[in-house]
């Protein structure tokens, strides 16, 4: 699918859901802390990498993806967070702000494919805040299952996978019950029913799975 988005393979058909893609990276930190309802604490962070595919031939390939991180809690948790985050600055905001911040980066007359590495807890940090999308995404790009598609195996976290560590886990990343579990979800916080458009990729990669389950039982 991601090929096909940025027109880099002519073998992958583009499906129109996914013309004029803006793709949006989330990540959730203190995610706890959100399902809560920051009723104990607020320290929480949600970062965002945007590259808008109209942007490809215009602008030079060091300043095609954006990111932001937006922290809330206490002083020295922002402090932390801001520490860590390489790419610019952290900016402190009010977890009431929270779905207002979202919105406002999550552009609701694109497509948008959304990207994270184990992205149904993204989805479920989204589900707690009580954030809807005007039309659902039109495609999940997940890291970890891409991981697991590549190196057959996978368990490990988003700074394993960067940094190159063993790709060998005794454990598949997602399965079917997940992607149902991400499927509720969506359908749960959009407000029009989710595309019927299925990446030929993931069709793939869950007959693979099939057929990996079955030799095992052999």
């Amino acid at each position: 699918m991601l090929l096909g988005i940025l027109g880099l393979s002519h073998s992958v058909s583009k499906a129109p859901a996914l013309n004029d893609t803006v793709i949006i990276a989330i990540d959730f930190e203190g995610i706890n802390t959100i399902k809560s309802g920051f009723t104990q604490k607020e320290n929480s962070q949600v970062g965002f990498a945007i590259l808008d595919t109209k942007e490809l031939r215009q602008v030079p390939p060091e300043k095609l993806i954006s990111t932001l991180n937006f922290a809330t809690g206490s002083s020295s948790y922002v402090t932390k967070a801001s520490n860590k985050y390489l790419f610019g600055e952290t900016i402190t905001i009010q977890p009431s702000s929270i779905v207002q911040t979202i919105q406002s980066h999550i552009p609701q007359d694109r497509n948008v494919v959304l990207v994270g590495h184990g992205i149904l807890n993204e989805l479920q940090a989204l589900q707690a805040l009580g954030f809807e999308f005007k039309r659902p995404p039109s495609g999940i790009l997940d890291t970890s299952r891409i991981a697991n598609e590549v190196f057959q195996f996978w368990g490990g976290s988003l700074g394993d996978l960067l940094g190159g560590s063993s790709p060998f886990s005794s454990e598949v990343c997602i399965s079917q019950q997940q992607d149902d579990e991400v499927l509720d979800i969506l359908r749960d916080i959009s407000t029009c029913p989710t595309p019927p458009y299925i990446d030929p990729e993931i069709k793939a990669a869950e007959r693979r799975e099939k057929r990996l389950v079955r030799s095992r039982k052999h």
